[in-house]
C-alpha cells in the first residue's frame, strides 16, 4: 500500500500538466523530498529552489498538504510574471496591498449568521493591531488564532464555527485574486461531543416548587425547558411573536427560523408573564453574573447539586424530547440546529437514561 508521501508526490506530478513552470522535487538524505521549480526561459533552463519540503513523517500529512498549496501558488504566480516579462501584458494585481482587518470586517457584514461577526471580534482581540496585509497572513499565524479560540471556555464545535468564519473570508480572498492560496486550507478543529448538564422532569418539578425572589427568572427557565429557547430568544420574544399558540422566531444566534408549538405548561407560564407584563417584551431577564447567580441559588434552594446554567434548559428541552420519543431530525428542526451531530448529543446521553429504564424490567425467572 502506498504512503502518504508518495500518493502527494505523485499527485504533484498531475498538478504540473499544462503549466510550463513544473515543481520538481529531490529526495534529500533524511529522507526529505526538497521541492523546486524547473522551466525554460528564453531558450535558458532555469531552477528556483522553494525553500520548501515534503516531509516523510505520517504526522506531518497535514502540514505537506499545506507545503503543496504553497508551492502551486509560487508556481502560478511565477508563471502569469513570466507570462507579463513575454507579453509586455499585465495579468496580476500583485503590488495593490489590502488589510486583512478591515476586509474581514467588510465580509463579515455581508453575512447574516453571527458567527462570522463573532470570528472577526476574537481575530481582532488575537491579533492586537490595526494592519495586517494580507499577503502576510500565513499557515503559522492561522494556527496560532485556531489555537487562541481553543483556549477559551468555549464549546468545541463553537470554535470550529468561528474558526470555519475565518476559512471562508480567506476562501473569500482567494477568489478576489487578493491572496495565492488560503494558508489555514488545511487547519481544522476536530469535532468533540462535549458534556451536556440537563435536569431530569423530577428537578424540574422540584425548581417549579421552590420559591425564587425573581419570578421573570424562575419562569424564563422554566419556559425554556418547555421550548428550548436560548436565554438570547428569551430577551427578544414580543407578544408578536406568539401566533395561535406557537412561537415563530428568529433565532438570535444563527439566524434560522423556528415554530414551536407551546404545550400546556408553557402557556401557563406565558399568560402568568402577560399579566404582569411593562412593555412589549415578556421576560424581563438581566444581563450579567446577576442573572446567573441569582439562578444557582434558586437551583441550589431546590436541593440540586448539578452546576446548571441558563442554557442547560436548552438541553433539557432537547433530551426530553428524545426520552419522549422524538426523532432526531424533528429535535434537529425544533432546536434549529445546523449540524445534526449537534443534535446527536442529546441522544447520546439520553442512551444511558434508557439503560437505567433496560435494567428496570421485570425478570422473567
Amino acid at each position: 500500500m502506498k504512503n502518504q508521501v508518495q500518493k502527494i508526490l505523485e499527485k504533484l506530478k498531475v498538478q504540473n500538466d499544462n503549466y510550463k513552470i513544473k515543481i520538481r522535487y529531490r529526495k534529500n538524505p533524511s529522507g526529505n523530498y526538497r521541492l523546486y521549480l524547473d522551466y525554460w526561459n528564453r531558450e535558458k533552463r532555469q531552477t528556483n529552489n522553494l525553500k520548501l519540503y515534503i516531509s516523510n513523517k505520517k504526522k506531518d500529512i497535514r502540514r505537506n498538504k499545506n507545503v503543496i498549496q504553497k508551492a502551486l501558488a509560487i508556481r502560478n504566480k511565477k508563471e502569469l510574471q513570466l507570462l507579463e516579462s513575454n507579453t509586455g501584458i499585465r495579468f496580476s494585481n500583485s503590488s495593490i496591498t489590502t488589510n486583512f482587518i478591515d476586509f474581514f470586517k467588510e465580509f463579515y457584514t455581508t453575512k447574516s449568521d453571527t458567527n462570522y461577526r463573532i470570528a472577526y471580534d476574537y481575530f481582532v482581540k488575537f491579533y492586537n493591531k490595526e494592519v495586517l496585509d494580507i499577503k502576510k497572513l500565513d499557515y503559522e499565524l492561522s494556527e496560532k488564532f485556531m489555537n487562541y479560540l481553543l483556549s477559551f471556555n468555549i464549546a468545541n464545535y463553537t470554535a470550529q464555527h468561528y474558526f470555519a468564519a475565518y476559512k471562508a473570508c480567506l476562501n473569500y480572498a482567494v477568489k478576489l485574486g487578493k491572496i495565492d492560496f488560503n494558508p489555514a486550507q488545511t487547519l481544522r478543529i476536530k469535532y468533540q461531543r462535549t458534556k451536556i448538564e440537563r435536569l431530569t422532569f423530577k428537578e424540574m418539578q422540584k425548581l417549579e416548587k421552590t420559591e425564587c425572589k425573581y419570578n421573570d427568572l424562575k419562569n424564563g427557565f422554566l419556559f425554556a425547558c418547555y421550548t428550548g429557547l436560548r436565554i438570547s430568544d428569551i430577551r427578544k420574544l414580543k407578544d408578536s411573536n406568539i401566533q395561535k399558540d406557537h412561537i415563530k422566531i428568529i433565532q438570535q444566534k444563527t439566524k434560522t427560523e423556528t415554530d414551536t408549538k407551546l404545550n400546556e405548561t408553557a402557556k401557563l407560564l406565558l399568560e402568568e408573564q402577560r399579566k404582569k407584563k411593562k412593555d412589549e417584551y415578556i421576560f424581563h431577564i438581566p444581563h450579567g453574573g446577576k442573572t446567573s447567580k441569582r439562578l444557582s441559588e434558586w437551583i441550589l434552594n431546590a436541593g440540586i447539586k448539578k452546576k446548571i446554567t441558563f442554557h442547560c434548559a436548552r438541553h433539557t428541552f432537547g433530551c426530553l424530547l428524545i426520552e419522549n420519543g422524538v426523532d432526531v431530525f424533528t429535535v434537529k428542526k425544533l432546536m434549529g440546529h445546523k449540524d445534526i451531530r449537534t443534535t446527536l448529543q442529546y441522544v447520546e446521553k439520553v442512551d444511558k437514561t434508557k439503560d437505567k429504564a433496560i435494567d428496570k424490567l421485570p425478570k422473567l425467572k
